[in-house]
């Protein structure tokens, strides 16, 4: 019993060092790779005292370097301001501050140490947090596999994470200060600390790095809250021997302080920009009749002359800057109408549902260039992206497929013996289904390509959790008869 448990433990750690290295080699070998900004950027670094070089926001291109500002004199007076937040201008709060500013003082460091410009920020000390906690949900998570369902597993599930998980689809993210890469790193790194306290001799400790790791996800972006909300509710699955109620003190708080996040802390220009886009570059875009379904919503019929338009535009055919407009639309226009429209106008759902399966066939944004000097618009690195082509090449690209995913992960969780795993496979589902419906219900169209990633994630999860468990039931079962 001792000897497995050593080599489960030598397989989480050699896992979790291949991967950490592969990520490494993949977005650093032969030259950094990441993604291009599209303009969201701004809104993270500048509450973080870092700002572009030149003032040059270099959309058409992967960015590497950008520059620190600092405040005070002193030597102790400019660390200090490393770890200050201004969030004056944009109100935009998110867990990625804490990696960004975390990245921030190893460049500081790094900078002393090579005595070269002190104001230099290097993307790859905020990437390196992210691997690291990627590193550390894989590895977690092959020290589970390979103790509970044994070498042949816990194989596969390296072969998983290295081919699938690793794929640079996923990792050009990492290298960026989107959303995204916070969102992908904690929801990794949640995964391997729930199955750690599934384990049942966990404490305090463990339990509480867990909320924080959940709440990080739900606060990567504020549209992944109610994913992060649903893991945080799962150690009440876990029974891991602890006290039940500092476990349901826990998993409500943690519920509570991200259902407090997305309320009142979700900025006002981020709302009003959502809303307009879920109108009129979402609802309207596939509609045939968009005075019709203005009115459903309780909008003024005129208003379909902006259908197609974003909010991101410069020139409408109507102005919605205006006192008027903001009443007509902003102050009648909810999310709560939203989800009643498409409810009650299925032809519309299916038409936006099917559009967002088809940007979920890549998992990179391919609008966006991710190398340093491009030689055409969006150029693409493809390195290591052997599970992306063969995704996109795969039948699982539609709705009827994805459904029936669901269902047997759904019968999976049923039939598991463990009510920690079942629900953390029912959670993993869960989550795939709100990120597949989101997107396009709270943003329409706009960045769709990039809003997806959470969907891409999960759904991957749950067809790597299928193909496991069939190959456990059936040809590695063959295999240890035989042995």
């Amino acid at each position: 019993m001792m000897k497995e448990k050593h080599f489960a433990s030598m397989a989480g750690l050699l896992a979790s060092i291949a991967c950490a290295a592969a990520m490494l080699l993949i977005l650093y070998v032969p030259s950094p790779v990441g993604v291009a900004n599209n303009g969201d950027f701004l809104r993270v670094i500048h509450p973080a005292g870092i700002r572009y070089v030149d003032g040059n926001p270099n959309k058409d291109k992967f960015v590497q370097k950008f520059v620190m500002e600092f405040k005070g004199g002193t030597n102790f007076q400019k660390f200090q301001s490393v770890f200050e937040r201004d969030y004056g201008i944009y109100d935009y709060y998110t867990s990625q501050t804490y990696p960004v500013l975390a990245s921030k003082a190893m460049n500081v460091v790094w900078n002393r140490i090579l005595g070269q410009d002190e104001n230099i920020f290097n993307v790859f000390f905020l990437a390196l947090i992210y691997i690291a906690m990627t590193a550390a949900g894989i590895g977690l998570a092959v020290h589970f596999i390979w103790k509970r369902y044994g070498t042949a597993l816990g194989v596969f599930s390296i072969l998983v994470f290295l081919f699938v998980f690793c794929d640079q689809g996923y990792l050009l993210y990492l290298n960026s200060f989107y959303g995204e890469a916070m969102q992908y790193s904690a929801t990794m790194l949640c995964v391997g600390l729930f199955l750690k306290l599934a384990e049942r001799r966990s404490g305090p400790v463990l339990h509480i790095l867990y909320w924080v790791c959940a709440i990080g996800m739900g606060l990567s972006k504020m549209a992944f809250a109610p994913t992060g909300m649903l893991f945080a509710a799962l150690p009440l699955l876990a029974h891991s021997g602890y006290k039940r109620l500092f476990v349901l003190i826990g998993s409500v708080a943690s519920c509570v302080a991200l259902l407090y996040c997305i309320t009142q802390l979700s900025p006002s220009w981020i709302e009003e920009d959502t809303s307009y886009n879920t109108v009129f570059a979402g609802i309207l875009r596939y509609s045939s009749n968009p005075e019709k379904d203005l009115q459903d919503l309780g909008l003024d019929p005129e208003y379909a002359a902006l259908k197609g338009t974003e909010s991101y535009q410069t020139d409408y055919p109507i102005d919605i800057k205006t006192e008027e407009f903001k009443e007509g639309f902003f102050e009648k226009i909810s999310k709560g109408k939203v989800l009643l429209f498409y409810l009650t106008h299925t032809t519309t759902l299916w038409k936006a549902l099917q559009e967002s399966m088809s940007y979920a066939k890549r998992i990179r944004p391919i609008h966006l260039a991710n190398t340093e000097n491009p030689a055409e618009p969006h150029e693409q690195s493809f390195r290591f992206s052997i599970w992306e082509t063969l995704r996109l090449r795969s039948p699982m690209n539609n709705i009827p497929v994805f459904l029936v995913c669901c269902a047997l992960i759904l019968a999976l969780a049923i039939q598991s013996k463990s009510l920690a795993l079942g629900g953390l496979i029912t959670a993993i589902a869960a989550s795939a289904g709100i990120n597949f419906v989101l997107p396009i219900m709270g943003n329409g169209i706009c960045d769709i390509a990039k809003h997806m990633y959470g969907f891409i994630t999960f759904y991957d999860m749950m067809l790597f959790i299928l193909v496991g468990v069939a190959l456990k039931r059936g040809f590695f079962s063959r295999v240890q008869k035989k042995g």
